[in-house]
């Protein structure tokens, strides 16, 4: 029996035998039946079966069974057809995609009689081909629509409809497919200060007053300071501020004659790990050997004329290692010791050449 979807119809079925048999009545495949008061089902008794305002879901076999109790029982089995326009439901309306992305867009189809179904854009149907595969998947009086576009261009992004169309009408759906940038991601690094610390030590001298050894140590609470260097420091973890500390050392009695103020040690070298000038860059390694090489001439120099002093001990201007007292009278007494040595040699000299004079003039008077 075939009839259209929203229309009312009675299913009949009559049965002989004695005793008069009933009627029974159940759907194939186990579904409720719809009862004339609205209500449902799993079986109806009675010859009429009535169903208002059929629909789609009404649609399918219906079993009429006949029993008096005298076996065997026998059924006859009454199909009941729907017919109804297409409808489409849709659940991605948007849809995006990259370009160069493989993406689908799919359109579900209900229609009895079957419905013919294809896609268009703009207004124009697609013809399948390599970039563009329509395809249907059935399922009774359900069609799945799908389109699937490979390697999607430009050109591909915009408005898409599907279409179902049958003898009762003809509808469709529209998704749009739009471009979804692809984004760069750029992590940047915070900026990191390294500092390479070693005590610098400052020897001043000034005549005949009492003189001290003092040096600045400074250093930083940077991680990547070098842990097997004993120069290095590290402050508290805690505080993250830069310090710097100033410590006394030991006094020397006697200064270099040819030195006022004497440098030991090195240097802080400092660097930004964005600078240009950092021991990393080409430029930072150059101006780092520089320094090295202007240090290096330097301790030559102070080995040469002997002043290189240990600061563990104090030294003499003569060379030698032996320690002095540390005081401005022993200080005063070797200046004078000195210009006493000085004297006395000048008045040796002016002897040796008063002897010379007399000798010469008593060689010349003989003659």
């Amino acid at each position: 029996m075939v009839i259209r979807e929203g229309s009312n119809v009675t299913l009949k079925c009559a049965a002989t035998g004695s005793p008069t048999p009933t009627i029974t009545w159940r759907r194939e495949g186990g579904e409720l039946i719809p009862l004339p008061n609205g209500a449902e089902a799993i079986a109806y008794n009675g010859s009429f079966l009535t169903i208002a305002k059929v629909n789609r879901l009404n649609m399918g076999a219906y079993l009429c069974i006949a029993s008096n109790g005298i076996p065997p029982t026998v059924s006859k089995r009454v199909m009941l057809i729907v017919h109804f326009p297409p409808m489409i439901w849709i659940q991605n309306q948007l849809v995006g995609a990259a370009l160069a992305q493989n993406i689908s867009l799919e359109c579900q189809s209900e229609a009895y009689p079957k419905s013919i179904n294809y896609w268009m854009k703009n207004d124009t149907i697609i013809v399948p081909g390599e970039r563009f595969v329509p395809e249907t998947f059935e399922s009774g009086y359900k069609i799945t629509m799908r389109l699937t576009i490979y390697d999607v261009d430009i050109a591909d992004f915009g408005a898409y409809r599907c279409v179902a169309k049958n003898s009762l009408g003809d509808t469709d759906g529209a998704i749009k497919l739009y471009h979804i940038p692809q984004t760069t991601t750029i992590t940047t690094m915070a900026p990191t200060v390294s500092i390479n610390t070693v005590p610098v030590y400052n020897v001043k001298y000034n005549k005949g007053k009492h003189h001290e050894t003092d040096y600045e140590q400074r250093y930083s609470s940077n991680s990547n300071s070098n842990s097997n260097n004993p120069y290095n420091y590290n402050n508290n973890p805690q505080n993250s501020n830069s310090k710097s500390q100033r410590n006394k050392g030991k006094s020397l009695d006697q200064a270099p004659s040819t030195l006022n103020n004497v440098y030991m040690g090195a240097t802080s070298s400092l660097w930004n790990s964005q600078d240009h000038h950092s021991p990393g860059t080409s430029r930072g390694r150059d101006h780092h050997q520089q320094q090295q090489h202007q240090q290096q001439q330097h301790q030559q120099h102070q080995q040469q004329q002997h002043l290189v002093p240990d600061h563990g001990a104090t030294y003499r201007s003569d060379g030698k290692n032996t320690p002095l007292k540390h005081d401005a009278k022993s200080l005063t007494d070797e200046m004078d010791r000195m210009q006493d040595l000085k004297s006395s040699a000048a008045v040796h000299i002016h002897n040796i050449l008063h002897s010379l004079l007399i000798v010469v003039y008593l060689g010349a008077w003989q003659a």
